[in-house]
């Protein structure tokens, strides 16, 4: 299963479930997915480097977030969606489910 798959798929589970972090995270994946594929005007698919390569920078602006924002509750809802997005950063990915 390719990683984007594998963030579809935990989309669809978080909304099932109500959890409303891994849902609004997964979208704004597959977001960054969508606008480079749109820059890309001969791109329909994305390869797994190219996909890891966004999420990284996504987790990059997360960590700048986080260094930046003094509210408590804005530091832990970035601390949460860090450890949620390191599923997806793992060298080692395993088709293992949803979190």
């Amino acid at each position: 299963m390719d990683l984007e798959t594998r963030i579809l798929n935990d989309m669809t589970c978080a909304q099932k479930t109500g959890d409303l972090l891994v849902r609004r995270l997964t979208k704004l994946i597959l977001s960054e997915f969508d606008y480079a594929r749109s820059a890309d005007v001969n791109s329909e698919h994305l390869d797994e480097q190219t996909m890891l390569l966004l999420i990284q920078n996504y987790q990059k602006r997360l960590l700048k977030r986080l260094a930046l924002t003094p509210n408590r509750d804005e530091k832990k809802n970035a601390e949460l969606e860090l450890k949620a997005l390191e599923k997806y950063l793992d060298s080692n990915l395993a088709a293992t489910g949803s979190f």
